[in-house]
């Protein structure tokens, strides 16, 4: 995997407790998700499903150069990822206790977490 291009962040959590946090996690991936609708946020697990099974690794803007559709809302894409770390799909890249991240283009330059596909294994897909 090319690391050159991947910045570290350490994976902890402020100073609110992890159980408000994921409150406030929950009710802002919701926000989100209303603002693209649930009909997309559907079709974009999809396409990361399927995204998946040919790629070891998922980073946000790859899917939109591979032809997902962009939602209304940018952050839609965040209810995407949530739920497939849910579902078991993908895992967030951790590197010596620390979540991978890149620079992600579509969103100024912030940094953006990698993902690992859990459905790619060996050099080819499930």
């Amino acid at each position: 995997m090319d690391r050159s291009n991947m910045e570290l962040f350490p994976h902890v959590l402020d100073h609110k407790s992890e159980a408000i946090a994921r409150v406030e996690g929950e009710a802002g991936l919701a926000k989100a998700e209303d603002h693209s609708g649930s009909e997309w946020v559907d079709y974009a697990y999809e396409f990361l499903c399927g995204y998946c099974r040919r790629h070891r690794e998922v980073f946000p803007p790859d899917l939109w150069e591979a032809g997902l559709e962009v939602p209304s809302s940018p952050r839609a894409m965040g209810a995407v990822m949530q739920r497939g770390i849910r579902e078991g799909i993908i895992r967030p890249i951790i590197w010596r206790g620390m979540i991978c991240c890149k620079t992600n283009p579509y969103r100024h330059n912030a940094t953006t977490p990698v993902y690992e596909s859990i459905e790619y294994k060996d050099g080819r897909p499930f």
